[in-house]
């Protein structure tokens, strides 16, 4: 239960190890890496950690220019306790700069309102996007979303609808078939009707016929291989 991150360097032919430190002694192993910019003349490697029962943590390493510093591992029995509390999640979604501003963010997720007994392969989620603020040394929320990874694209979501302590107005329903992802409305708790759905369609393909809901689709945009449509009351 220790897994150390070295930071060495090729010096006149030879490695010479500059700094350790401890990252979460659960992790596995490691998926993605990102280099990004943290402050000028400071980049940041932002690495995804696998961790038993399907966890993901993101940690987060950079060299101060005389020691290696984890900002997120503030390491309790063998525990990144920053990164557990922050980006902890059970679910294949990477840290990625989601909103191409030249920063890595990295996920954190709670089920959507109606899946709280929900078994995780066929629970919605709200994936709330953070970011490190190298300046203050902490975390910032930037943004909710449902990401769709069926279908390859990520729905923004407006903070005064999903607000977990005031109870979230919208929740969200993924039919596979006709690959539609509906938007619902919350009111005290209670799901009501559709107000958004989004499809997908193979470019030049006719729409799915088994349709369990009739919505008059309309364009939104398309690429080489998909059409995406939308409906909204």
């Amino acid at each position: 239960n220790a897994v150390t991150a070295r930071l060495l360097s090729y010096t006149d032919g030879h490695m010479t190890e500059l700094a350790t430190a401890s990252l979460d002694g659960y992790i596995r192993s490691f998926g993605s890496a990102h280099i990004a910019p943290l402050a000028d003349g400071v980049n940041g490697v932002f690495l995804d950690g696998y961790k038993d029962g399907n966890m993901t943590v993101t940690e987060l390493l950079y060299w101060d220019g005389t020691q290696l510093i984890t900002p997120f591992a503030h390491v309790e029995g063998g525990i990144a306790a920053v990164s557990a509390r922050e980006s902890l999640r059970d679910s294949s979604v990477p840290s990625v700069d989601i909103d191409a501003d030249g920063q890595i963010e990295w996920p954190r997720m709670r089920r959507l309102t109606g899946y709280e007994t929900t078994d995780v392969e066929n629970t919605l989620w709200l994936t709330e996007w953070c970011s490190w603020d190298y300046a203050s040394r902490a975390v910032i929320r930037e943004f909710a979303s449902i990401v769709n990874q069926t279908d390859g694209y990520s729905l923004r979501m407006d903070d005064a609808w999903v607000d977990k302590t005031a109870g979230d107005r919208i929740t969200a329903r993924y039919t596979a078939s006709t690959r539609t992802l509906e938007l619902l409305e919350v009111q005290n708790g209670v799901i009501g009707e559709p107000v958004l759905a989004l499809r997908t369609v193979a470019t030049g393909a006719t729409a799915y016929a088994a349709n369990t809901v009739s919505y008059t689709f309309q364009p939104l945009f398309s690429n080489a291989a998909v059409d995406y449509q939308v409906w909204y009351d």
